[in-house]
């Protein structure tokens, strides 16, 4: 007879990886849902859509300038709503 516990190799996956994502995830959302939406627009078409910075300030009929700052201030917020969670 074997102790259940020394076999390591016997213990499956805790599952807990996919439900930790989830709520990261869903934090993130959250985050980027509560950015003021000249925020929320810059960072989508810059991270979302993959544009660039020129092309964001077409889209959005704004100096390159402004595109720069909001996607700046869009992230900074980010990383504080989200480092505090």
């Amino acid at each position: 007879m074997e102790d259940v516990e020394a076999q390591t190799h016997l213990i499956g996956d805790s599952g807990e990886d996919p439900i930790i994502s989830k709520i990261a995830l869903a934090e993130v959302q959250r985050a980027i849902d509560s950015l003021p939406q000249e925020q929320r627009e810059v960072l989508a078409l810059v991270c979302g859509e993959d544009l660039t910075y020129r092309e964001a300030a077409e889209v959005l009929n704004v100096p390159i300038g402004t595109v720069m700052s909001r996607l700046a201030r869009a992230r900074r917020r980010l990383v504080e709503m989200t480092a505090a969670a």
